[in-house]
C-alpha cells in the first residue's frame, strides 16, 4: 500500500503548537473562572508555562523568514522556559 502523503517536521511542530495554545486557553479560562480560589495555585504558571513553549514552537516554523536569532536563540530559550515554571512551582509549593 502507497503512501499518499507526508508529513514534515514542521506540519508537526505546528499542530503540537496549536495543541499547546488550546491547551492555555482553557487553563487561562479556568485561571479566569476560578480567580478568586486561592486553593488552586499553579494555574498562572501553567499558563505561563503552555504559552512559551507555544510561542517558541511558533517562531521555530519561521527559520529563514525570521532572522537567526528569533528563530534559533529566543524560540529555544522559550521553549527551555515552559518545564521551568512548572519545576519552579512545583519545588515552591513543597514548603
Amino acid at each position: 500500500m502507497e503512501i499518499l502523503f507526508q508529513f514534515d517536521v514542521r506540519t508537526v511542530a505546528l499542530f503540537v503548537a496549536m495543541t499547546f495554545f488550546v491547551q492555555a486557553t482553557a487553563i487561562g479560562a479556568q485561571a479566569f473562572l476560578i480567580r478568586e480560589l486561592r486553593q488552586y495555585r499553579g494555574v498562572g504558571a501553567a499558563l505561563m508555562a503552555n504559552l512559551c513553549v507555544a510561542v517558541g514552537l511558533v517562531l521555530r516554523l519561521f527559520i529563514g523568514w525570521l532572522p537567526d536569532f528569533v528563530t534559533t536563540i529566543l524560540a529555544s530559550a522559550l521553549i527551555l522556559t515552559g518545564p521551568v515554571f512548572f519545576i519552579s512551582h512545583w519545588v515552591n509549593s513543597r514548603d
